[in-house]
């Protein structure tokens, strides 16, 4: 992949987790960031919301015929997170100033002494590592020939291409259709994963 390739995925996965972090903090009642866990489950919940999300709306896209592309889906997405920052923040879930105290304070681990700051430390540095080695292996060898390579990813290199859904069927539907449609090992396997690729 080329730089501007990973440059383009980055920016992608990160307006998709934006996105439902806003989500998530205009939907749920205002909490204090500073309450346990709560910065960590907003982001993490944050992530899968808008993963799913996003499936929803090239679903959607596919259905009123609409083509796959950046202004029909990064756009309408990018406008649903600033509408949810904007509801987030007049209820009072956005609090940046504490949100950034929260991020300062877990860092700097001050109410940790002795081995247990070094363990924190030591938690965060290969957590850093972890999403370092995995971010390499994604952007360089991003299929092994499992599951992703048969199953997945060949749904969505088609739909990338055709720019929108089209049917997967089984072998035998494929062949009397003379390539009509598409297949690949399984055909009826759910589309989300997919569409998130």
């Amino acid at each position: 992949m080329n730089p501007l390739g990973i440059l383009i995925v980055l920016v992608a996965w990160c307006g998709v987790w934006l996105m439902g972090i806003a989500l998530v903090l205009a939907m749920r009642t205002p909490r204090p960031w500073d309450a346990p866990g709560e910065a960590a489950w907003t982001t993490g919940a944050g992530f899968l919301l808008g993963a799913f999300v996003l499936t929803l709306w090239m679903r959607a896209l596919s259905a009123i015929g609409v083509e796959f592309g950046v202004l029909s889906i990064a756009l309408p997405l990018l406008a649903l997170a600033a509408a949810a920052l904007w509801v987030a923040r007049r209820r009072g879930s956005l609090a940046p100033d504490a949100l950034r105290g929260t991020i300062v304070e877990a860092v700097r681990a001050r109410e940790l002494d002795g081995w247990r700051r070094y363990a924190w430390f030591a938690i965060v540095a290969w957590l850093v590592l972890r999403f370092l080695l995995l971010f390499v292996d994604v952007t360089l060898q991003p299929l092994y020939p499992w599951d992703a390579w048969i199953q997945w990813a060949t749904k969505a290199r088609v739909w990338f291409e055709l720019k929108h859904i089209v049917p997967f069927v089984d072998l035998d539907r494929w062949v009397a259709a003379q390539g009509a449609f598409y297949t690949d090992s399984s055909p009826n396997y759910p589309s989300t994963i997919p569409l998130w690729q």
